[in-house]
């Protein structure tokens, strides 16, 4: 993967991490119903699979399986 392509997805991914972040701040503290657990649940799982993936694309070289 070439340089600016990996800095554009690193910034890319910042830019959602920081978004997921900002609507789990937004959630209110005592989640009442299934549906907004399950909402704050899915949130938590997208943040932590985005920040593995910056991990990764923070690394000076990435290869991609073609």
């Amino acid at each position: 993967m070439g340089e600016e392509e990996r800095l554009q997805t690193l910034a890319d991914l910042n830019r959602t991490k920081q978004e997921i972040s900002t609507m789990l701040e937004r959630m209110p503290i005592a989640n009442r119903t299934q549906a907004a657990e399950r909402r704050k649940k899915e949130l938590e799982e997208k943040l932590s699979r985005i920040e593995r993936a910056i991990e990764t694309f923070s690394k000076k070289t990435v290869y991609i399986a073609l």
